[in-house]
C-alpha cells in the first residue's frame, strides 16, 4: 500500500500557521521546554561524553569533536535514528528516544498543553504534525550546537519553516514504505500511551473531546 502525499493534505495549512504573529513565541517555547532534553539525548555539546574525551585535551579539539558530532547527526537526519531492525536489515527510524522524550515534555506533560485541550486526539497515537513540530525543533536545537559560523544556524522563522518541510518530507518517505510506516504508527501509539501514564490522562476510550474552534484544530492537527 502506498502513502505517498500523505502529508500534502494539511502541509500548506500548516505553512500559513507557521507564518502567524505567535509562530516565534510558539516555537521558543517548544524549544524551552524540550532543550535540556535534547542536549542529554545526545550528549552535546561534546565535553558531556567525558569517556570520549582524551586526557587534558584541549578546548580547541573539543570544538572539533563536537562540530564532527553535529554534522554527523544532522548528515541524512541521523538524529532520528535508533537502533537496527533485524527482520528487514535497516536501521530504525524516527525512533530515537530523543524525540519521544521531546514530544512527552511538550505535549503531555504541560498541563495546559495540547494534549489537554485536544486529549482524543492525542490518547491514542501522536498525530503526525505535531510529530513534525518536534523533529523541527529538535533538529534546530541540535543545529545551535556547531562552532562553525557558517553551519551555526540562522535563528528565523523562515528556518523554522524550511526544517519542518524537510521533516514533512521524511514522514511521508517513511509512508510509502508499508513496513517502515506500520512501525512508525506502532511507536507513535507507544509513545502516546507513555505520554498519558505521564500526564496521568486516560488511555483507552478516552473521554469527552473538548470543543475547540475548527479552524484552530485543522491547522494543528492531522
Amino acid at each position: 500500500m502506498s502513502y505517498i502525499g500523505y502529508l500534502d493534505n494539511y502541509r500548506m495549512s500548516i505553512l500559513k500557521l507557521l507564518h502567524l504573529k505567535n509562530t516565534s513565541y510558539y516555537w521558543s517555547a517548544i524549544k524551552q521546554k524540550i532543550h535540556p532534553i535534547v542536549k542529554m539525548a545526545y550528549e552535546l555539546p561534546f565535553s558531556l561524553q567525558v569517556s570520549a574525551l582524551p586526557e587534558n585535551c584541549n578546548s580547541e579539539y573539543e570544538t572539533k569533536l563536537t562540530q564532527e558530532t553535529v554534522e554527523k547527526l544532522l548528515m541524512l537526519n541521523e538524529f532520528l535514528k535508533h537502533g537496527h531492525d533485524e527482520n528487514i536489515s535497516e536501521t530504525n527510524n524516527i525512533v530515537h528516544p530523543g524525540i519521544r522524550d521531546s514530544i512527552i515534555e511538550a505535549y503531555y506533560k504541560d498541563s495546559a498543553g495540547i494534549t489537554q485541550k485536544f486529549p482524543a486526539q492525542f490518547s491514542e497515537t501522536v498525530p503526525l504534525v505535531p510529530l513534525a513540530f518536534i523533529m523541527t525543533v529538535v533538529h534546530n536545537i541540535i543545529k545551535v550546537y556547531a562552532p562553525s559560523p557558517v553551519y551555526k544556524l540562522q535563528r528565523t522563522d523562515g528556518t523554522y519553516i524550511k526544517t519542518y518541510v524537510v521533516m514533512s518530507d521524511v514522514i511521508d518517505l517513511s509512508s510509502e514504505n508499508e513496513v517502515h510506516w506500520n512501525k512508525l504508527l506502532g511507536i507513535l501509539k507507544s509513545w502516546a500511551k507513555s505520554g498519558c501514564r505521564a500526564a496521568g490522562m486516560s488511555i483507552s476510550g478516552q473521554g469527552q473531546e473538548r470543543v475547540r474552534s475548527a479552524a484552530a484544530l485543522g491547522l494543528i492537527l492531522d
